[in-house]
């Protein structure tokens, strides 16, 4: 069936792999159209081989998201069509950003974008939100629960109080066909949060041979959600939503079965870098440290990390690595993020391709993906002898759904 589809933040983590999902079925050679926008250019993002073969075959239209007038032009469709499905990955922001970037990229773009999108009568609005700000719960042992999507929120940080603020904007906009998708923890190709924070710090201690102290407690809990299932979450739920007639607003976690404990993934990077070792604070034995400290900690892991980050990138000649470390405060207040993510399934019949955490051999992958752009310092990694590797590009199955 032929479809008008607006992905905007195309070029965010989620966002290239959405373009690159819908391409195969939707692209120019469908009858369909495929529109991205975002504020950047698609060859200066160091896209994949795979991603730049999808932008290829989608319209790509470079914006200022903060423009009435170009946010209107982006909708504009040849004799006054409209556009089926708009899917929106642009809400995204680091906590080192000042308060005015998280006002644009939580409020007025997203506000703005949707109102646009409700003024054009398109049939679905998928957002992307967050499942990070989940107030925790416990049960009667002390037991962390999984949160579901009816749990209460809170802003325990800047990104956290205008997460919130954003989804009560969008939710209050009449006649707007969202669905807001709340992924855990993203991990996977080309997503630089915590994930690829933690996989240059592993790479960075494993080098200076020193023991990585962490703001973490062992049995923190983290859910995940790889960025591949969540742009098939984001297309599946739209493709849903106008199928079965849904009306009003739904929400839905993104996120894996896997226990979710920090150790483990730890103990996943230990097996990619060799020689990494790390100390995670003790829950039972250590107190926890003041939120001051906590900041302070970071602060110096941050600036540490990126130190030596920039110098081993000067040793190895790579001048435009994209890929810069930096972890928010929210992944060191000991604060659970442990998310129930089945209600998509009982729902809508969706299924993970990623749903056990992560594993040696995936972010092996991902790591020579980032060393075949020459964006990351080329070394041994798990069981290999020496650096060499047949690169890939595979990242999908053959279907989306």
């Amino acid at each position: 069936m032929i479809k008008k589809i607006l992905v905007v933040g195309g070029l965010t983590s989620v966002g290239r792999h959405v373009v690159a999902l819908l391409v195969p079925t939707y692209g120019v050679q469908s009858g369909s159209l495929v529109r991205v926008v975002d504020e950047k250019m698609p060859r200066t993002s160091h896209l994949s081989r795979q991603h730049v073969r999808a932008f290829d075959a989608a319209e790509y239209c470079q914006v200022n998201m903060s423009n009435p007038s170009a946010v209107e032009e982006a909708f504009s469709l040849p004799n006054g069509g409209t556009f089926d499905w708009v899917i929106n990955c642009s809400s995204v922001a680091s906590n080192w950003e000042v308060e005015e970037v998280h006002r644009q990229r939580f409020l007025i773009r997203p506000v703005m974008w949707a109102r646009q999108a409700r003024a054009s009568g398109v049939k679905a609005y998928v957002h992307m939100s967050t499942a990070i700000f989940y107030k925790e719960r416990w049960d009667a042992e002390g037991n962390p629960v999984r949160c579901t999507e009816e749990c209460p929120m809170e802003a325990i940080t800047l990104k956290g109080r205008y997460t919130l603020r954003m989804e009560k904007e969008l939710q209050a906009i009449q006649g707007l066909p969202l669905i807001l998708v709340r992924p855990a923890v993203l991990w996977g190709p080309d997503e630089m949060g915590l994930f690829g924070t933690m996989l240059i710090g592993s790479d960075i201690f494993s080098r200076i041979k020193k023991t990585w102290e962490l703001t973490a407690t062992k049995d923190v809990r983290y859910s995940l959600a790889h960025v591949v299932d969540v742009a098939r979450a984001m297309i599946h739920l739209a493709e849903w939503y106008v199928q079965e007639k849904v009306q009003g607003t739904m929400i839905y976690n993104i996120s894996d079965t896997s226990p979710g404990r920090a150790e483990e993934t730890l103990e996943a990077y230990e097996q990619v870098f060799p020689g990494f070792q790390y100390r995670a604070v003790s829950s039972s034995n250590e107190k926890i440290p003041s939120l001051d400290e906590i900041q302070r900690i970071m602060n110096e892991m941050n600036d540490l990390i990126q130190e030596h980050w920039l110098f081993l990138l000067k040793d190895h000649h790579i001048v435009d690595s994209p890929l810069i470390p930096h972890v928010d405060l929210e992944y060191g207040m000991f604060h659970n993020t442990y998310i129930d993510g089945t209600a998509i399934i009982r729902d809508t019949d969706f299924n993970y391709l990623h749903d056990k955490g992560m594993n040696k051999e995936e972010i092996i992958e991902i790591i020579h993906g980032y060393m075949d752009r020459n964006l990351w310092p080329r070394r041994v990694l798990g069981d290999e002898t020496e650096t060499s590797y047949e690169a890939t590009d595979v990242l999908y199955p053959s279907a989306h759904r």
